[in-house]
């Protein structure tokens, strides 16, 4: 049977989040009998499972599918999209919630011009305090993006987009199993071949509850090689087209080095052969890249001593930085 969307959510140790985030899909304004709703369950051990299996007892269109072994969300997405039966393809976190009228908004406005159609929604970080975002800059009613400009944006979310899925397929568009950045090596390749993105800065469209063990907590050595892949990645993808390179990974080389002071990366016990060897790539990078983007003011002082590989030098400036960031924040707490 043939579905207009596909709505999939890999799920990990879901058991306490997944009924709320399958009943926002089920509550769907446009019916939830033209949504196919794929869930993968990423080897989980608890409960999962078990709640999976109630809901698609109870309703055909939900399909399981089930592995024996922690692949990572992008491997599941893969896998979903494979086994896909709908026009449109569609994401949620097994954390997260739809509002009741996305699907129905955002499956309106896709059409043969527009590849991609996306809206604004609400961040609950982890003590519960709540902010309308965006993944773009204009807060119009409706905002038109051409391919040359969707190239060269930094949006990372894909749970607030809707997607043509004959281009997934025609083009061989995959995710990757890495922990951070396989959603932006998916929305890098998908633009190649959008001809234009059209977002809905009025509209909120999804709830997305930051996860207690997110990156901009704690990144770890995994995650400095994961964001030195998904560069090299992008690279690989966007190469042959002629790009400005240095541009498409302006914000995702910004925010490793950025990760280096704003947790406690270096303070656990690290390994400094493994991060000089992290760092070393990172250069060696920036290098084929020609990078040389405006980074602000303490993200160009990290960045020069990464560029002439100074690392021990880098080590204590980002020491400095994330001590003083501590300070400010316990100060700023106490008035």
């Amino acid at each position: 049977m043939e579905y207009k969307i596909t709505v999939i959510s890999p799920c990990f140790n879901s058991q306490n989040t997944l009924k709320r985030c399958i009943e926002s899909v089920i509550m769907q304004t446009i019916g939830f009998e033209n949504i196919e709703l794929i869930l993968y369950d990423d080897g989980s051990t608890d409960n999962t499972k078990k709640v999976i299996k109630q809901y698609c007892d109870k309703y055909e269109n939900i399909i399981p599918i089930f592995s024996n072994s922690n692949h990572g969300p992008g491997f599941g997405r893969d896998v979903a999209i494979s086994k896909s039966n709908g026009e449109y393809i569609m994401f949620i976190d097994s954390d997260d919630e739809y509002e009741p009228t996305v699907c129905e908004t955002l499956l309106n406005e896709i059409n043969d011009d527009i590849d991609i159609v996306s809206c604004n929604y609400i961040h609950f970080d982890k003590y519960g305090s709540q902010t309308i975002l965006s993944s773009f800059f204009d807060e119009l009613e409706k905002s038109l993006i051409p391919h040359e400009e969707l190239t060269y944006l930094h949006s990372f979310a894909i749970w607030n987009k809707i997607f043509k899925k004959e281009i997934i397929i025609k083009n061989n568009i995959k995710f990757t199993s890495v922990r951070n950045g396989e959603d932006e090596i998916f929305l890098k390749h998908y633009s190649l071949f959008s001809k234009n993105l059209l977002h809905l800065g009025s509209y909120v469209g999804y709830k997305h509850y930051e996860k207690s063990d997110s990156i901009s907590h704690s990144a770890t050595f995994k995650d400095l090689y994961d964001f030195i892949f998904v560069c090299k990645k992008i690279k690989e993808i966007y190469e042959p087209t002629g790009e400005d390179i240095s541009i498409l990974l302006e914000k995702r080389i910004e925010l490793m080095i950025g990760y280096l002071y704003i947790n406690d990366v270096l303070f656990n016990n690290y390994d400094k052969k493994e991060l000089y060897y992290i760092l070393n790539e990172l250069a060696n990078l920036e290098e084929e890249i020609c990078f040389n983007r405006d980074l602000g003011l303490f993200k160009n002082i990290s960045n020069f001593f990464i560029k002439h590989r100074y690392f021990y030098p880098l080590i204590i400036y980002s020491k400095i930085l994330f001590v003083i960031g501590k300070l400010h924040l316990k100060i700023c707490g106490n008035k």
